[in-house]
């Protein structure tokens, strides 16, 4: 008999293979602790789905979803952790039923629904779903609907309790090295595998010789398409026990690596490349360390870095939340009595370390420094107006929100940015922004998605 493949658990650490680690789930004693310490916030139901390949069971996650998530969020979840390479179509089936990305109302092929269904009112206990991505070169999952908890509300809606270690391959030219590459042609064939020496070996030149060759990747669907691994997920699942400081920062980030929009498409069928716009809200240091700072704000200091570092933006704005000596004076001040970012002091300025990656990563003409009085900017909203008019067409322009906090400011100017150009991509990195409370971030969180922002 074939070994299984093995994954850590979540909250221990400790070791099983798929089945051993669902029975090791119900009864460790590391996820009751930090489940009896969750207080607070309104009660959520949460699904424990087992997803595997169809057709290889080597690999395998074990996840827990919020029952108030969509299919299309599940849907988004495989796509970004295991098999996206090129926008291919994908359907779930459920109890005889298709839920379609992109469904068929062609009543001649029989309808289908599309994936805008919370899980809560598609799915139960025990219940078996089939799940395709790409109709041509088809990669097939089956998922198990373990089980159903009641608990209190949690920002984040999907939550990796396990995964398998990635899967190793033995180079089939020189049977001793570990492979890192496959040769796509040849996949159902005896030698697919290959080492980096024996490509160096066999074709010095650099050329590969015509090899159809894709990287070793931790997924059902290595070795297929395009597939190249996930731009958002590491090949290897870190334990909480196996965390640095440095190891949850890098851990956050890979859990909202900043999706690159596609874009348009427009009439001739093209690809029309979105113009990308990121606003960094109030990063200053009265909101992280000073007068109204917080641990939960300070924390997404290396996050939204991450962001502005990798996110290839046409342009960058940063809000600054400014106030001159006589704020006690203002409404504002009246109601909230904390004197804080008094224009030229240090609170005032944007916090360091993200300014520095801004002016690293962006030239002048592509920073924007905007000062605001209140909580939503007028000028901001004037400014998403204009790149709204020339960048008309859905989808065509990206407008990427981070920073705090995700309850008064971030909210104010996101809803003011959808206002101002209704057919732009409004989105909000949730990671890379923080409230006041944890409670009051997902508040503002959920609010948001509610209004047609997409949370990323």
């Amino acid at each position: 008999m074939a070994q299984q493949t093995k994954g850590c658990c979540k909250y221990c650490g400790k070791e099983y293979a798929k089945g051993g680690m669902l029975r090791h789930l119900q009864s460790c004693k590391a996820r009751k602790e930090k489940s009896d310490a969750e207080s607070g916030g309104k009660k959520c139901g949460y699904f424990e789905l087992v997803l595997s390949g169809k057709y290889d069971s080597d690999y395998w996650l074990i996840i827990e979803i919020k029952e108030t998530a969509t299919l299309e969020d599940l849907d988004e979840f495989i796509r970004d952790i295991w098999v996206e390479c090129c926008g291919h179509l994908s359907a779930f089936t459920i109890a005889g039923e298709e839920y379609e990305s992109d469904p068929d109302t062609d009543s001649f092929w029989g309808n289908s629904e599309d994936m805008n269904h919370k899980l809560k009112d598609v799915l139960s206990v025990g219940e078996k779903i089939e799940y395709e991505y790409d109709f041509g070169s088809t990669t097939e999952l089956v998922i198990k609907v373990q089980d159903y908890r009641k608990g209190c509300g949690k920002a984040d809606t999907i939550t990796i309790l396990s995964r398998n270690h990635p899967v190793k391959h033995l180079c089939s030219q020189c049977k001793k090295n570990e492979a890192k590459w496959i040769d796509q042609e040849a996949y159902y064939e005896e030698n697919p595998f290959w080492c980096e020496e024996c490509l160096d070996r066999e074709f010095p030149e650099g050329d590969d010789g015509g090899l159809m060759l894709l990287p070793i990747c931790n997924s059902p669907r290595m070795g297929v398409c395009d597939y190249e691994g996930s731009e958002k997920y590491g090949e290897q699942f870190v334990p909480d026990t196996e965390k640095t400081e440095k190891d949850q920062f890098s851990l956050v980030t890979d859990t909202f690596a900043v999706k690159k929009t596609s874009g348009s498409v427009s009439d001739d069928g093209e690809k029309k490349k979105s113009y990308r716009v990121l606003v960094v809200v109030d990063m200053q240091n009265d909101f992280l360390t000073g007068s109204l700072g917080n641990a939960d704000c300070k924390a997404v200091i290396p996050p939204v870095v991450k962001v502005i570092a990798e996110g290839g933006y046409d342009q960058v704005i940063l809000t600054r939340d400014t106030h001159g000596e006589d704020y006690p004076t203002t409404q504002e001040g009246r109601k909230l009595p904390v004197v804080h970012t008094i224009k030229d002091t240090e609170g005032w300025q944007i916090e360091k370390t993200v300014m520095d990656a801004v002016n690293e990563h962006y030239s002048k003409e592509q920073i924007t420094l905007i000062d605001k009085p209140g909580f939503g900017s007028e000028k901001l909203a004037d400014r998403i107006r204009e790149l709204g008019k020339k960048y008309p067409e859905d989808r065509e322009l990206t407008v990427d929100f981070v920073g705090v906090c995700t309850d008064i400011c971030v909210i104010s100017n996101v809803f003011l940015a959808k206002a101002a150009a209704p057919n732009a991509e409004i989105r909000v990195i949730e990671k890379a922004c923080a409230g006041v409370t944890p409670e009051s971030h997902h508040t503002a969180i959920e609010a948001m998605r509610g209004c047609q922002v997409d949370i990323v």
